[in-house]
């Protein structure tokens, strides 16, 4: 697209503006051991995107590895070429820049090279999947560039080994895993996580959030103790029953990131079992929902995805009816000899 770098200069520009006439607030959060420095106009969208992730140790006077500014409502016109359409969904890579945009979606702009971003959300008041787990668009992008990719997936772990669960919605990853932590084991994620890929690979957590519906409420009643409900708008959650919690500094999540020790696929099942799959039934799971989810490039992701995928045992998981069945087989995979690093 035409004037990529000005276009960020300018939506750079709307938001000082913007800051200038409304109230802002500016936050430090960590995703992985990244720091983040996120600059929110006005004050309540700031608030109710910072909240979604484990605050920064401290606020140092050096430069965050990434500064994001978020804004909400319509932003500044984007240079489009003569065949684009106002509905049409735009994806842009330079190889310095990025830019994603669609209907009803934020608007995205990453520039690499010197690690800033801009999100501009379409309404000031976010839809659940954005409360759960923001900015997904730029953190995926972000962390392609340090080998390490986003995935559609749950994670817990204990004693500094993790289990990953992946595979398509509604196959039991989330109710798996916050029954793992409501059981005491570290909670990682339960939507999104971060891998991380060199000579060993981790899990870390993106975002300090769950999201589970009635189904998996009603299983694990005391999941209303371990976390703090967000207000969801009725127009905006009508015909979902999800409930969105922030966890910052819950019990369980004092460990950030662990080993990865095993990869769970799991699916829906009368009874509860696992067994030992071969790594390319895993990746046939894994592959859709984490590559085609966002927009991320996925001549780099995919494999970086199907190398993990070779090096981590990997197993199928029956979930049964009781989801603490399930996560007492995925805590013994932690303490099982075919995950013995």
């Amino acid at each position: 697209m035409p004037g990529a770098g000005a276009y960020l200069d300018a939506l750079d520009e709307s938001w000082t503006q913007r800051a200038e006439r409304e109230t802002s607030a500016t936050a430090h959060v960590d995703v992985a051991g990244w720091r983040l420095r996120v600059d929110g106009v006005p004050t309540a969208i700031a608030d109710a995107v910072t909240g979604a992730f484990d605050h920064a140790v401290d606020a140092r006077p050096d430069p965050p590895d990434l500064h994001v500014r978020i804004a909400a409502g319509t932003p500044p016109e984007m240079p489009r070429a003569a065949d684009w359409g106002d509905l049409d969904r735009l994806h842009f890579d330079d190889g310095r820049i990025e830019i994603h945009t669609a209907p009803n979606a934020p608007l995205s702009v990453l520039d690499h090279t010197r690690a800033r971003a801009v999100c501009w959300f379409p309404e000031p008041e976010l839809p659940y999947w954005e409360l759960g787990a923001p900015l997904r668009t730029v953190l995926a992008w972000f962390a392609l560039r340090r080998s390490a990719f986003l995935a559609h997936g749950a994670a817990v772990a204990e004693d500094g080994r993790a289990v990953l669960l992946l595979g398509p919605g509604g196959a039991g990853k989330t109710t798996t895993a916050l029954a793992a932590w409501s059981e005491g084991m570290d909670y990682l994620g339960d939507d999104y996580v971060l891998v991380k890929v060199g000579p060993r690979v981790a899990v870390a957590r993106a975002y300090a959030t769950a999201k589970a519906d009635a189904g998996t409420a009603a299983l694990l009643p005391n999941l209303a103790d371990l976390g703090t409900p967000v207000p969801l708008l009725p127009d905006r959650s009508a015909g979902d029953d999800k409930t969105v919690l922030q966890l910052r500094g819950a019990p369980g999540l004092e460990v950030g990131e662990a080993e990865l020790a095993a990869i769970v696929v799991p699916c829906v099942a009368a009874e509860a079992g696992l067994e030992a799959i071969e790594p390319a039934a895993a990746l046939r799971a894994a592959a859709p929902s984490t590559l085609f989810q966002l927009p991320t490039d996925r001549g780099v992701a995919f494999p970086m995805l199907a190398d993990v995928v070779r090096r981590t045992p990997c197993f199928a998981l029956a979930t049964g009816p009781d989801p603490r069945a399930a996560a007492a087989l995925v805590r013994g995979l932690l303490h099982d000899e075919r995950t013995d690093p």
